[in-house]
């Protein structure tokens, strides 16, 4: 079994793929695409930005001892938000469906598009059951 706290890299491991995936497949389109897990201020969004913030993991797969973590419940919302137009940030945020989806994720709730005084969004949300030894960057 992996080390006993390796539920607590599971928001950073999936960041660092998801980043690493949504540059390569968009930097052409979206050349200043930015990725982070930090909400930013409306008056910073001069490029698309991705924002993953990771919810709170629901530990699941209990033995009958109870004596480690061996698998959660992680969801992962994505909120999308450019200063281009919806259709980019729809875009943006379709590609993410396909890379949680790679990782063998479940949307829990499809793109979303809002229009606001401070830009354009798209919010997303995914879940899947994450043992101790996945490896979601197959």
């Amino acid at each position: 079994m992996a080390d006993e706290m390796w539920w607590t890299t599971i928001g950073d491991r999936i960041y660092t793929i998801l980043k690493k995936r949504l540059i390569s497949a968009l930097s052409e389109k979206y050349p200043t695409l930015m990725v982070g897990t930090t909400d930013k201020d409306p008056g910073d969004y001069k490029a698309p930005y991705v924002y993953l913030q990771e919810l709170t993991p629901v530990e699941r797969g209990q033995t009958l001892d109870n004596s480690g973590v061996h698998a959660v419940m992680e969801t992962i919302q994505i909120t999308v938000t450019t200063d281009t137009s919806l259709a980019d940030a729809m875009a943006i945020a379709n590609e993410c469906v396909r890379q949680f989806k790679h990782m063998r994720f479940n949307v829990s709730a499809m793109p979303i598009p809002t229009t606001r005084k401070d830009g354009y969004h798209a919010v997303c949300r995914f879940r899947r059951i994450i043992g101790a030894d996945d490896d979601l960057a197959k």
